[in-house]
Parts: structure tokens; sequence; C-alpha cells
């Protein structure tokens, strides 16, 4: 098998290799291009600062001495005149003052006092008043606009004076207005406190006591390297995922345009085998992308880092990170590169054409760049739930790798263990792929889809992607509808059950219908047996004991925003008027339709494409992504995995639906027995032995029944002749 599938990555590597327009266009223009963008940011630059821009206007009302002391185009900024301009420096904020006439003056300050009382007396929930409030703020508005202004400083000379700056934040130059304003006033503050000191004979260190002096200790590489830490693991996936597409369009879709998958699926080798040499050449070029792109990156940031920095700081780039880090960031991403891979070489599997493939890998490459720019938001922080968001653990893990002083081993551990145990579905999953016609021939056996099918037997199940796909529209769904049913009022039994009603079970079973998909396969829909219903019923109690024990483990390590969050649920939940609504809205409603989904056409569509434990455990893990809430998600994993376990085991949602609502319901009637919550290690060994314990239970053998007594045919044992 070794031998088959080192024979297929050279055979496509040098086919890759062979097509030199790809290759320079994939590979050798974005590492040439790097150099070029730097020049042409440099140059736009420039000729940006060279432009001639009209200083904002603004006007003063109440304070001459502050029209003095506004930084225009007339003051002397205090730098050098030889100084040389960089070239990304900000420019300093000027305005020009504008006249306006007494009468003028007079009414703008009265109507900034007014809507300066407007905004002091109005309360959030008063609705009259906030249409007052924005009545008055539109007023004022016209009247500046009407003026040509981008603001209006109206100084109130009660003490302390204020000084209300009333812009136009939708004006091209507010931003530049603004920031002239404060350093303005900033002057006039430090004016009005030393000329207070003079008259009190007092020094002027009697108010600034002390001054703050920074010294930076740490090393210029380390300084680079946190600053970059938000950049560096999100060009590592971007340039991963784009050496994993480009391979991807040539290695299936490019051979089926040649006409020579046909030769290679006729090869006396197990279809599996073809596939995984594929994406050993995909995973490969995806590396060596990410290196060569690292390599221009930071060759170019070296040579143009003296006209990106400031003065004073050496122009280190990329470079300062260190080969270590790099090493670092790369081996916790090869799982990431991996799965990348393999979802790019599904997806051009599908597509009976290049561009139908390149329509296909577009949005998963928005769905990369999403979920891997949540590292360059300013203060996002690994955690313990986050690590198991694939592509946004590993990026805030790596992010705290490099800007902190001590390597965060757990979470990088965790993240690196959830893209691997990932990649592994994703790869079983899709190695599989070769062994289904639709998936080496689609332009040969589409006929529609479900209802609208024109020939050909109806499918048993909706694929993986379309089910994931259906699974992502509900939830949204499911989300805004309930938070728009809180935000209505409404009440407390509408906010829980309408949503999962209409949201969850509604849009299931329409799309089942429409896909002309069986109940009996794709929503399990079976009479179950006597002996796994009560199963179900036995394994409550022990669900319960795991749900329990395993957010005693997990709460320590949820942030204070999530209990808060979980607590607010818990408070909509009190609002339900009697045991019995509690019991219909929080117990059968979500029992019903929450397994409609996640053991209905999300386990039936995985089941026939990983097997029946990973059909399990990644429907689990969606099962517990679907409640939204961390303070509940390892909780409602474990007991996601016993769901689908018991849904497969029976070939019936029922015993789910059953054991799901009768854990909820007993939650419920524990909730009004006051309890203490166990010590840590006593929630770790209940949560651990209650699950091994449902386990347990699932995996009982099934009881031997009896085979029914053969029916003697007529005439059976009697003797010819006899009477």
């Amino acid at each position: 098998m070794r031998s088959h599938i080192w024979h297929l990555f050279k055979k496509d590597g040098l086919e890759l290799l062979r097509d030199r327009r790809t290759m320079f266009v994939n590979i050798v223009l974005p590492v040439l291009l790097f150099p070029l963008i730097m020049l042409f940011m440099i140059q736009i630059t420039q000729l940006t600062r060279a432009q001639q821009v009209d200083a904002p206007p603004v006007a003063v009302v109440g304070a001459d001495d502050l029209r003095a002391l506004l930084p225009t185009a007339d003051q002397d900024d205090g730098a050098p005149e030889d100084a040389e301009p960089q070239p990304f420096a900000p420019a300093e904020p000027i305005v020009a003052i504008a006249e306006v006439d007494t009468e003028a003056a007079a009414a703008l300050a009265e109507r900034a006092r007014a809507l300066a009382a407007l905004e002091d007396a109005t309360a959030a929930d008063d609705v009259a008043a906030g249409r007052r409030l924005g009545e008055a703020r539109a007023e004022l508005l016209r009247d500046l606009r009407a003026l040509k202004l981008a603001a209006l400083i109206v100084v109130d000379d009660a003490r302390p004076r204020r000084v209300a700056i009333l812009g136009d934040d939708a004006h091209p130059e507010w931003s530049t207005a603004e920031g002239a304003i404060r350093r303005g006033v900033e002057r006039w503050r430090k004016r009005l406190i030393d000329e207070r000191l003079k008259l009190a004979g007092l020094d002027a260190d009697t108010v600034v006591p002390l001054e703050l002096e920074r010294i930076a200790l740490a090393p210029r590489a380390e300084s680079v390297r946190a600053s970059l830490a938000g950049v560096i693991p999100l060009l590592l996936v971007i340039m991963a995922a784009s050496g994993a597409f480009f391979s991807a369009l040539d290695l299936i879709v490019g051979e089926r345009e040649r006409g020579t998958l046909e030769s290679l699926l006729s090869w006396p080798v197990k279809r599996r085998d073809i596939f995984l040499g594929k994406l050993a050449v995909s995973c490969t070029a995806a590396a060596i992308s990410v290196v060569l792109n690292l390599l221009s990156l930071g060759l170019t940031t070296a040579l143009f880092g003296s006209q990106l920095t400031p003065p004073g700081v050496e122009p280190s780039g990329l470079l300062a990170v260190g080969f270590g880090t790099l090493l670092l960031c790369f081996l916790a991403l090869l799982p990431l590169v991996v799965t990348l891979a393999t979802v790019s070489l599904a997806l051009a599997g599908y597509a009976a054409s290049s561009k139908e493939a390149q329509n296909y890998l577009t949005p998963l490459m928005l769905v990369v760049m999403v979920a891997a720019g949540v590292a360059a938001f300013p203060g996002t922080r690994p955690s313990l739930p986050l690590d198991l968001v694939p592509i946004t653990g590993p990026m805030l893990a790596l992010k705290e790798a490099l800007r902190a002083a001590d390597v965060p081993w757990l979470h990088l551990a965790l993240s690196t263990a959830t893209s691997l145990a990932l990649a592994v579905v994703i790869v079983g999953w899709a190695v599989r792929l070769l062994e289904s016609e639709k998936f080496c021939y689609p332009g040969l056996v589409r006929a529609g889809w479900g209802r609208f099918r024109r020939w050909g037997p109806p499918a048993e199940a909706p694929g993986p992607i379309e089910a994931i796909g259906l699974y992502a529209v509900v939830v949204g769904a499911f989300t805004i509808g309930g938070a728009a049913l809180q935000r209505a009022g409404m009440p407390a039994f509408t906010i829980v059950a309408v949503p999962l009603i209409a949201c969850l079970a509604v849009p299931v079973l329409l799309h089942a219908w429409l896909g002309a998909y069986p109940a009996r396969t794709a929503l399990h829909c079976l009479k179950p047996r006597r002996e796994h219903l009560q199963r179900a019923l036995v394994c409550v109690p022990l669900g319960v004991a795991t749900s329990i024990g395993l957010g005693t483990v997990q709460a320590p390590f949820i942030p204070e925003f999530f209990m808060e969050q979980g607590k607010e649920m818990e408070r909509v939940f009190a609002d339900l008027d009697s045991l019995w609504v509690q019991l219909i809205a929080i117990a059968l409603v979500p029992g019903i339709c929450e397994e409609l989904l996640c053991r209905g056409p999300i386990l039936s569509s995985l089941r026939r494409s990983i097997g029946g434990w990973g059909a399990a455990v990644l429907a689990a893990f969606l099962f517990a992504v679907l409640h939204m809430s961390p303070y509940r998600f390892l909780p409602q994993f474990a007991l996601g995995i016993i769901l689908g376990l018991i849904t497969l085991r029976s070939g019936s949602i029922v015993p789910a639906m059953l054991m799901h609502a009768g854990h909820n319901a007993l939650v419920v009637g524990l909730g009004r027995v006051p309890m203490a919550e166990p010590p840590w290690l006593a929630g770790l060994a209940m949560g651990v032995f209650g699950w091994l314990a449902m386990l347990a239970v699932v995996a009982l053998p099934e009881p031997r029944r009896p085979r029914p007594a053969a029916i003697a045919p007529p005439g059976a044992g009697v003797t010819p002749g006899t009477p």
C-alpha cells in the first residue's frame, strides 16, 4: 500500500511541476509580488501625504483663548525644519477656524446646551425622550452642515468649565478635526492650570508630583515578534489554504478534464491509496507555499523596514521572529494543513470543471480567513473552550505563544489535538469518496435533487456537506429568532419553545420532505424495541450525574462572562409559570427538536462517510455547539456521544429523544432542590463514572430472541394409505 501511495505522490508531484503556468501563478508570482506590493504601498502613501487637503472648518463659541490654541496651518508643529518625513508616519491634525456671526453663534450655543441637557436627563427606557433627543441632534446637524462646519465647540463658563464638542462624525475629515480639537483643549487645560498655580504662588510640581518614564527591556526581536503575534498565524493559514487550493484544482478536476482520471481509477490498487497519494501532494504543496511566502515576506520587510518604521526602531521585520518560533507555528498548523488539503480535494472532486471547483473553494477560503482573522483582533486570548474550535483555537494559541514569554503548552497541546482529531475525521471521510461514482463522475450522475430529481434512485440520506449546510442554516435562524423574541419582550415559554420548533424541527422535516429522503434512514424514524427504551431510561440518571460532574470540572476554566450568560438563561427558565410548563419547554420540546437535527440528518449523513463512532463524536460536537454556551459544552458533548451511539445501536431516534427529555426533566426537578456542588476531584470521578456507565449500558449485547416454531405444511407426518 505504501508503494502505491508513494508512486501516486511522485506522479502527481511531477505533473504539478511540469505545469509551469500553474506553478508560476500560484507559487512564484505571490513570492515576487510582496516587494512590488511594498513599493506600491510606499509610493501611494507618499503621494497621499503630498496631497493638499483643506483643513476641516471648526467654529468656537464661548472661549477666545481656546481659539488661539487650536492647531492650525499657521502654527509651528515643533518639528525640526530639516527632519525628513517618514512615509507611513501620520500627519499632525490641524483645523481651520471658521467665523460665525454673533446671532448664529448664540443660536448654536443655545441648541447645544439644550441638547446636553436632554442627554443628561434622558433615561435609557424613555422612548418619548429618546425621540426628542434624536430630533434635537438632527436639527443641530442640519445647522452644522448649512454652515459647512465639521465641528462646533461650545464652552460653558460654569465651574468647572464644560467643553462640548459637537461634531459631524460623517464628515470626511472628522477624525482629523477631533484629533486637533483634543490637542487644543489639552493645551488650554495646561495653560489654565499654570495660570492658577502662579496666582496661588505654587510651583508646577504641586499638581504634577511625578513623571512617568518608560524603559523597554525586551530585546528588539521579541518586541517585533509580540507586535506581529496576531498577523503571523493568519498569514500562515492563508498561505497554506492557497497552496492546498491550487493543487486540489489540478489533482482531481484537472485529471478529469484531461481524461486521465478514468485510467487512474482502473489501476489494480485501492482507491483509498489513490486519494492518499493525491492528499500527500496537496499537503506538500501547501507546506512549500507557506515556507516560500514567509521567506519572501520576511526579506521584503527587512529590505524596506527602514522606510516602514519610525526613527530609532531597527528594521528587523519578520526575520526577528526567530526560526524556532516559526517552526513551532508550522508544526502546530500541520494538522490544519492536512484538513484544508483534504477538504479542498473533496470539494474539487464534486465539481465537473475547474470553474465550478473555484466556485466551491472560494466560500471555503472566506470561512478560513474569518476564522483565522479572530487572532488579529486586539485583546483576544486563548481559553480551553476556544481551543476546541477548529482554526480559531490554534490561531489564538499560536498568538499567545508568539507574544508571551512562556509558551502556553496546554493551549497548544489541546488545540493541536483538536485539529488532529478533526484531520483524522476529515481524512477518514474523504478517503472513501473515490468509492462513489458520483464523486468520480459528477457530470454523469446528476439528475436533480430530491423531489426535483428527473431520473435515478433517490438517496437514502443527505450528503455530509448538505447536512452541515442544513445545520448552519437552522442554527443561524435559531440564534437570530431567539434573540429577536427576547428583545421583543415575549413570554419565557415563547422565547424557549418557539425557536426550537420553528427554526429546528420544521426546517429539518421540510428538508427531508423536499429531498425525498426516507424517514427510516435519514431521520432514524423507526419503532424502537422495548429493551432500547429501557436502556435509555437507565441512562437518564447516569447522564445527569455526568452533566453535574463534568460541569463542575469545567466551571473553573470558564470566563466569568460565559458564567453570567448561563445565569441569564437560568433566569429566563425561572420565568416559566409552573413545573409542567418548564418540563414541556425545557425537556420535551428540546428533546424532540434537537434530536431531530443532530441524531437525524447530521448523524445519518456522517455515518455513511466516516463510520459510526466518528459520526457519533462529530454529531456530538455539533450538538454541543448548538447550545451556544461554553458553560455547558463539555457535558453536552459527552451526553451527545451517548445519544448518537444509542441511536445507531437501536436504529431509532426515539430512545435518544426519551433519554434527552428525561435528562432535562430530571435536571429541572433537581434544580428545585438546594444542592451543594461537589468538589473538583469528586466531580471528575462522578462525570467519568457516569459516562462509562452509560457507555456500558448502550453496549450491552442484544437479548436472544427465540426463533418462531416452523408451521408444518398440510399433510406432513401422514403416512400414505392411512386414514
